[in-house]
């Protein structure tokens, strides 16, 4: 699975210029109090940036990004300890 979400996305970025990033400097999200009232703010760029499609769509892109190069990392030491 990993390895589709990261060849899906390298392909996308490197053919088309395309990536699953929400491209948008704010965020609006609704805060819900315990009277049940709605109130709007904003999210600066740089708190969230969620993926907008594919795999683990909606989570935040540094997370999945991180768990895809860890994933690789374990995957690359497996190799390096049994070259050795």
């Amino acid at each position: 699975m990993c390895r589709e979400f990261i060849k899906g996305s390298r392909d996308r970025v490197i053919h088309t210029y395309d990536h699953d990033l929400l491209d948008v400097s704010e965020i609006p999200v609704l805060l819900e109090h315990s009277d049940g009232e709605l109130e709007r703010h904003e999210l600066d760029e740089c708190l969230f940036m969620p993926l907008t499609k594919g795999y683990r769509a909606g989570e935040d892109a540094r997370d999945v990004y991180s768990d895809a190069i860890s994933w690789w990392v374990m995957h690359i030491n497996s190799i390096k300890e049994r070259i050795a």
